[in-house]
């Protein structure tokens, strides 16, 4: 038997596929991107501390406090290109010289 190309035709069912895909992260408001991590560690107080003093500089900022036991992680922004986020992070190293880039879920901004 020889293998006929039209016989087996993928290619419109990985289009539908692609297209299903492409219509649910349309409709989602979050997408992989990056933030910018300001503090992790085990005090409260510390990661309190790192909050306001990112929300006294940056009034508007995407801040976000979380707290898995036992670390408190404090990150900024909602970053979709790394490029961006190293921008901002060279700019941020003076005042927070432990911060670094996380790959996360961002939120999309409308």
């Amino acid at each position: 038997m020889v293998f006929q190309p039209n016989e087996l035709d993928i290619s419109s069912g990985i289009e539908s596929y692609l297209d299903s895909v492409a219509q649910i992260n349309h409709k989602s408001n979050r997408i992989s991107g990056f933030r910018i991590l300001l503090y992790s560690g085990n005090e409260r107080d510390e990661a309190t501390k790192t909050r306001e003093k990112a929300y006294r500089i940056f009034h508007n900022a995407d801040l976000y406090t979380n707290y898995q036991a036992p670390t408190f992680k404090v990150r900024l922004g909602n970053y979709y290109q790394r490029l961006d986020a190293f921008i901002a992070l060279k700019k941020l190293e003076p005042l927070f010289p432990h911060a670094v880039i996380v790959q996360e879920i961002v939120n999309l901004k409308p």
